[in-house]
């Protein structure tokens, strides 16, 4: 499960998603405390989409991802490589991800589909087969996790 905790992470980088529903609600505060106003409490500022070009860098580097993972199914330590690998090389692009999600800015609706069908049909599945509780793979794939995100 943790393995698909992960990519939901990776979703939530490049897009904004429900990755992070399962998160328990915070404990309601006690009525007598007044609580402190935060940052946190201020209203979102609007969701921008992607231009076209930059949705579809993010949607080709979760694209040869899934080939990685696919291809090497079967051999957890391929798949741990090729996923390192890949993340190594695209360090620019995974740090656009981050600003542009630091910007307030998301995939456009079509790019998030396919990319939830691609990871449904695809990468799930073959990352089951095998590699699933894998650390090697696992450890691989937590190098997505954004800053500061807690799962």
């Amino acid at each position: 499960m943790s393995m698909i905790r992960t990519f939901t992470m990776l979703a939530a980088m490049t897009a904004s998603t429900a990755a992070y529903a399962d998160k328990p609600a915070p404990p309601p505060a006690k009525p007598a405390e007044k609580p402190a106003a935060k940052a946190a409490d201020k209203p979102a500022a609007p969701k921008t989409a992607l231009t076209d070009a930059e949705a579809q860098r993010f949607y080709a580097f979760f694209d040869k991802l899934v080939s990685v993972v696919v291809t090497n199914k079967d051999d957890c330590v391929k798949m741990a490589a090729g996923v390192n690998a890949h993340i190594d090389a695209s360090q620019a692009l995974l740090k656009d991800a981050s600003d542009a999600k630091a910007a307030g800015k998301e995939l456009p609706q079509a790019v998030k589909d396919k990319i939830s069908k691609k990871s449904t049909d695809e990468l799930l599945p073959a990352m089951k087969a095998k590699c699933a509780s894998d650390k090697a793979v696992g450890d691989a794939f937590m190098r997505l996790k954004p800053p500061g995100a807690t799962k």
